[in-house]
C-alpha cells in the first residue's frame, strides 16, 4: 500500500514537471524578440548611439607620375617628358591611378619618336582632420567613384574603356608635400605604411582607411594625405599591358572621407 502511494506521488510530480516544461518552452520565442546583452544587434545599436559621422571633402588632390621613355634608335638612353605622358597631366579633372607599359605604340597614341615607354600614376588626396581634434576616431571610409578605366585585352577590343570597375590599387599614407608641386606631375609622391588594399569590383569604392587616419590623429606620423598606387609600377617592364583608372573629381561622386568619431 505504501509503495503504491509513493508511486502515485512520483507520477504526479512527473506530470507537473512536464506541464512546467511545456509552459516555459511556449514563452521562449516571445522573449527572444529583445536582444540579449552583448549580442551583435545590441552592439550595433550602441555604436549608432555613441558615434557621430562627419563627411570631409579633399583639401587638395591630384595625380603624380613616373615615366621611362626609350628612343626609337634602340639605344638604352631614357628620358622623362611630362608633355608626352599618356594621360592628361596636370589637368583639373585628372585623378588617375594605374600603369601603362607600351613597346610599339599600340597603347599610347603619338609615341613622338619613342619606341617604348613605361609609366605609372598615383592619385593623391589630402583631407584636413583638424575638426576631429579632441575626439576619438572609430572609423574612416574613403569614397571614390570611377569615371572610366582603361584595360588591356578585355573582350575583343585590345583597348577597352570600362566605367563599372577600377584597376587594382592599394591606398598608402603619403610622405611628402605633393600638393605644393601639382603643376609638375613628374615630382613623385612618396608613400609609407600603413597601407590598405582596395576592392575593385565596383564603380563606387568604399575603402576603409582607419589605420592611416588613426596614425595621423594619434601623432604617429604627419598627415601627407592618401595615395592610391597601381599594382605594377615597374619602369622596366617590356610588356604590352595597361590598367588606368580615372576617378571622378568634381560634382556627384567626387571624393569624400566619412569619419565616425566620439
Amino acid at each position: 500500500m505504501l509503495d503504491r502511494s509513493r508511486r502515485s506521488r512520483a507520477a504526479r510530480h512527473s506530470l507537473l514537471f512536464l506541464l512546467a516544461s511545456c509552459l516555459t518552452a511556449s514563452v521562449v520565442p516571445a522573449a527572444s524578440a529583445a536582444p540579449r546583452p552583448g549580442t551583435e544587434i545590441e552592439r550595433q545599436a550602441k555604436v549608432t548611439q555613441v558615434f557621430h559621422w562627419m563627411t570631409l571633402a579633399p583639401a587638395a588632390m591630384g595625380t603624380k607620375s613616373q615615366q621611362w621613355l626609350r628612343y626609337s634608335s634602340g639605344s638604352n638612353n631614357s628620358t622623362q617628358d611630362a608633355s608626352k605622358l599618356c594621360v592628361p597631366l596636370p589637368a583639373p579633372d585628372s585623378l588617375f591611378a594605374g600603369y601603362l607599359h607600351d613597346t610599339n605604340g599600340n597603347l599610347c597614341a603619338g609615341m613622338n619618336g619613342y619606341e617604348a615607354r613605361n609609366e605609372f600614376y598615383r592619385a593623391a588626396l589630402r583631407f584636413d582632420l583638424s575638426p576631429l581634434a579632441g575626439h576619438s576616431l572609430h572609423q574612416a571610409i574613403l569614397h571614390l567613384r570611377v569615371f572610366k578605366t582603361h584595360h588591356r585585352g578585355i573582350h575583343s577590343n585590345p583597348d577597352f574603356w570600362d566605367s563599372s570597375s577600377s584597376c587594382a590599387v592599394t591606398v598608402a599614407a603619403g610622405r611628402s608635400n605633393w600638393w605644393q608641386s601639382l603643376g609638375d606631375p613628374l615630382v613623385m609622391v612618396d608613400t609609407q605604411d600603413p597601407t590598405v588594399t582596395a576592392a575593385t569590383g565596383s564603380a563606387d569604392l568604399q575603402i576603409d582607411v582607419t589605420p592611416i587616419a588613426l596614425a595621423w590623429l594619434q601623432g604617429a606620423q604627419a598627415n601627407y594625405g592618401l595615395v592610391l598606387r597601381g599594382e605594377n609600377e615597374d619602369l622596366q617592364a617590356y610588356t604590352e599591358t595597361i590598367c588606368q583608372t580615372q576617378y571622378v573629381m568634381q560634382g556627384e561622386g567626387s571624393p569624400t572621407l566619412a569619419v565616425a568619431y566620439k
